[in-house]
């Protein structure tokens, strides 16, 4: 069908021209949390959800990287329900926060005891929910980096932020991510809710090779 301008029929626009589809980036089988569009945001209250049917893991099941060092890993939810799932994501400046434990994950050694505040207290503001849905064996991922270090807290123009300190210790640990889903969004029992909006996967910390890429010391 042509175009109608002026009482004269116009050409059909050329490919280049015609407007392309909507992506709809809220709904999907594989998508990544910091794509999202702000038109996934609902100005409502966060629905709850039981979230059984949501499986989800850090990639790798096992985090290796050397003393004072930098590695990726990622948060992955797995749909593994037989129908599509819609999630509501709540974003703050504390989930997907990544902490460390010794042992079996109850005393955490990624913070410094001698920080002079207890965390960030600018820019901590939650907004609007990120309204997702998965489609049935749909994943939906976010990317971090997981330091082998400690930070601490100091005081700057009157406001708390953070700053980088000493590495962490050889040895095995526990790290942990907060969730950004919805507090209730669990079924689990009240007392283990917040592990619930967490997930978790061993840590083992290496010692810093002295000559990266060779063996048997200098020559």
């Amino acid at each position: 069908m042509g175009y109608w301008l002026g009482g004269a029929r116009a050409p059909p626009p050329s490919p280049a021209q015609a407007p392309r589809p909507a992506v709809a980036v809220c709904r999907g089988s594989d998508l990544d949390i910091d794509d999202l569009a702000a038109s996934c945001a609902v100005h409502e209250a966060p629905r709850s959800l039981s979230v059984t049917g949501l499986l989800v893991e850090l990639v790798p099941s096992q985090i290796d990287v050397e003393s004072g060092g930098e590695t990726a890993i990622a948060v992955q939810m797995l749909n593994a329900t037989t129908r599509p799932l819609t999630l509501d994501l709540v974003i703050g400046c504390d989930d997907f926060e990544i902490s460390t434990y010794a042992g079996e994950g109850r005393t955490r050694v990624d913070v410094s005891p001698t920080a002079a505040c207890s965390g960030p207290d600018v820019g901590c503001r939650r907004g609007d929910p990120l309204r997702v849905t998965l489609e049935v064996g749909g994943r939906l991922r976010k990317r971090l980096t997981f330091a082998a270090r400690v930070h601490t807290y100091g005081k700057w123009r009157g406001a708390c932020v953070r700053e980088e300190g000493s590495s962490l210790a050889p040895g095995r640990y526990v790290a942990r991510v907060r969730l950004p889903l919805p507090a209730d969004a669990s079924s689990a029992p009240p007392e283990d809710r917040p592990r619930s909006r967490s997930v978790e996967a061993r840590v083992n910390i290496t010692p810093v090779r002295a000559f990266p890429g060779r063996t048997g010391g200098p020559s």
